[in-house]
């Protein structure tokens, strides 16, 4: 049975909302490994590495544990995503990509309103858990695979893109593709910055950005509905 995902059309529209979602990813996970203990929010790999191959080779145990849970929340987050986008449960979230998107920024905005020591230890959980879910509504341009928290596939699709534009002449997705890479290199900086001057209050402007990117889905599926 084919699950419904959320196809982005390889448009201006779609570009925008997959650079912001991008964005704000790049963003995230600049701010939990700055701010909470070299974890990474988004990035499951890095998290991986340092788990087995640093941190647990080295015998340093609480830190294998630090970066465990958020490989952990990630999987309960990807489990709850793809059980809301089973037709089944389609029957009652109707814009499952718009209602996982509307989740992490309420999650965010309230946890930058509070103090750290309350959101020390589980903040990059919810976090992880929350871009599971982005993951498995945003995955799609056109007919190929694309993610909105991580760079690698991206890069590769930029690569496989370029080299059939170099006989197609079609730049588009290459284009694309690279627009998106950047943008996780932008929201990493503008997190870094934005986090060594805010600290945890700086969620809110991830929040804005999301924001932004949950606007410009909401219209979209909402035209798409009248058409």
């Amino acid at each position: 049975m084919t699950v419904p995902v959320h196809r982005v059309r390889d448009g201006q529209e779609s570009l925008l909302i997959a650079a912001l979602l991008a964005i704000a990813s790049g963003f995230l996970d600049a701010l939990t490994y700055l701010n909470h203990g070299q974890v990474f929010a988004n990035a499951m790999t890095g998290n991986i590495i340092l788990t087995g191959g640093v941190a647990a080779a080295g015998g340093h145990w609480p830190d294998t544990a630090q970066h465990a849970l958020p490989i952990a929340a990630f999987l309960v987050g990807a489990l709850v995503g793809e059980s809301i986008m089973q037709p089944a449960a389609r029957k009652y979230i109707r814009w499952a990509a718009a209602t996982t998107l509307g989740l992490e920024i309420v999650f965010l905005v309230v946890v930058a309103g509070l103090p750290t020591v309350f959101t020390t230890g589980w903040l990059a959980l919810g976090i992880s858990f929350a871009a599971a879910l982005q993951s498995t509504s945003f995955r799609k341009v056109g007919d190929q695979s694309y993610s909105t928290i991580v760079t690698t596939n991206n890069l590769r699709s930029l690569v496989s893109n370029a080299f059939s534009a170099v006989r197609t002449k079609n730049w588009r997705l290459t284009l694309w593709f690279g627009m998106v890479c950047l943008s996780f290199l932008v929201g990493a900086a503008i997190g870094a910055l934005a986090t060594m001057a805010l600290g945890d209050r700086a969620l809110w402007i991830a929040a804005g950005i999301l924001t932004a990117a949950f606007a410009l889905l909401t219209y979209g599926l909402w035209h798409e509905r009248k058409a």
